[in-house]
């Protein structure tokens, strides 16, 4: 069967809705589905939806968004994949592999230097580089722990409403910047009005100064009277006393509710604010990345290391990293040079590349894993003292 690959357009909304309903159980599953809120045609800003076609059956679908991620208070364009899907009748057929690899070149030509993707089936994508590096968790806990959190005085809780949007988007923004990997919710697909900020959930409780900063907030929904559970879908804090705050306000639910489940990055520092050992991760979201282009990347990125090394990579099979490059670190900027080969460097798979960019393993799981080879003791100390990082703190889904 012969199949080509476009990309999609408003008339194409329909097809590709109903392939999303299939594979992820409603219409608006996944976020590149949903219907612009101004009425603009579909897809929508910073999405760019391609598909492949069987005679003019829609047979397979991804979306590319133009997102942005936070490094340690420089930013990455981030290409992010959301809403791969392929019809029952064709699966098993190889169509996964070249609709991604057309998404990821294209988005490299439009300057974004990784990509990043939530997967459900993490070996489909590591053929193309893909490697997990975090995940964001569902945690459930006893109410009764949240309520055990000692008073976070003087800090005082409000509700906040849309003349709160600006000033929320500011706290996000200065926890984010400082860490590895949160989202900068800047990006063209990224855009969401104060209206939706506020309501998009039942309410935003605000943890105040008394000079009436805001120190963090706390996003929930009360979800049914039958589920006696609080959702938490965002707890964001600056200071210990607005973390425990927020959490005795979700403790404050103790007479109607039973748990709370939070969403949350994987060791999310709110934990460290319970009195109990209650934090049982009820569900994960693996979270893979890929680089796109090295040198750009790297620029980007920076280094909290000095000192240079060259390391060769083999077997991207899209062809985007392949080669030998003279990494150097000097004053905080890398940079990032193709070099003739040599013998000797260490050599790291696509999927090691990736690893090693965002800090995610050290040089010795990336040799037990069999993502590095060659080099020494030497060329390692150097290569995690140039690409060390924390762990990733990603919080959004798409």
């Amino acid at each position: 069967m012969a199949y080509r690959t476009r990309a999609l357009t408003p008339a194409d909304t329909d097809a590709a809705r109903h392939l999303g309903r299939e594979a992820f159980g409603m219409p608006d599953a996944d976020r590149p589905d949903q219907d612009p809120p101004d009425g603009s045609p579909w897809p929508g800003p910073g999405s760019h939806a391609l598909g492949t076609f069987a005679g003019a059956e829609l047979a397979a679908r991804a979306v590319a968004l133009e997102l942005g991620t936070w490094f340690a208070g420089r930013e990455l364009r981030t290409c992010g994949i959301a809403g791969m899907t392929v019809a029952a009748e064709h699966r098993g057929r190889g169509l996964t592999h070249p609709l991604l690899t057309e998404l990821l070149l294209a988005a490299r030509d439009r300057g974004e230097v990784i990509a990043t993707l939530f997967a459900t089936a993490p070996g489909i994508y590591r053929r193309l580089g893909f490697e997990m590096i975090t995940t964001v968790d569902q945690v459930q806990l006893p109410v009764s722990s949240a309520a055990a959190v000692p008073p976070g005085d003087p800090v005082r809780l409000r509700r906040a409403t849309a003349a709160d949007a600006p000033a929320l988007r500011d706290c996000y923004r200065d926890w984010a910047r400082v860490r590895q990997g949160p989202l900068t919710r800047t990006g063209a697909a990224e855009q969401v009005s104060d209206e939706d900020l506020i309501g998009d959930q039942d309410a935003v409780t605000l943890a105040v100064s008394e000079a009436g900063e805001i120190l963090g907030y706390a996003c929930w929904d009360r979800g049914t009277l039958s589920e006696r559970t609080l959702t938490v879908t965002e707890l964001v804090a600056h200071t210990p006393q607005a973390y425990r705050s927020l959490w005795r306000m979700a403790g404050a639910f103790a007479m109607k509710v039973d748990r709370v489940l939070l969403h949350a990055p994987a060791g999310d520092v709110a934990r460290t604010f319970l009195p109990a050992k209650h934090w049982q991760v009820v569900a994960q979201e693996p979270y893979m990345l890929r680089v796109l282009d090295l040198p750009a990347a790297l620029a980007a990125r920076g280094s909290r290391g000095s000192g240079q090394v060259r390391i060769t990579v083999a077997g991207d099979e899209l062809g985007l990293v392949n080669g030998t490059f003279q990494i150097t670190a000097d004053g905080g900027e890398l940079s990032c040079e193709p070099s003739a080969p040599a013998e000797g460097p260490p050599v790291l798979t696509a999927g090691g590349l990736s690893l090693a960019v965002s800090g995610a393993f050290s040089c010795a799981d990336l040799r037990a894993s069999g993502h590095l080879t060659g080099g020494d003791a030497r060329t390692d100390r150097t290569l995690e003292d140039l690409l060390h990082a924390p762990p990733w703190q990603i919080r959004d889904t798409f």
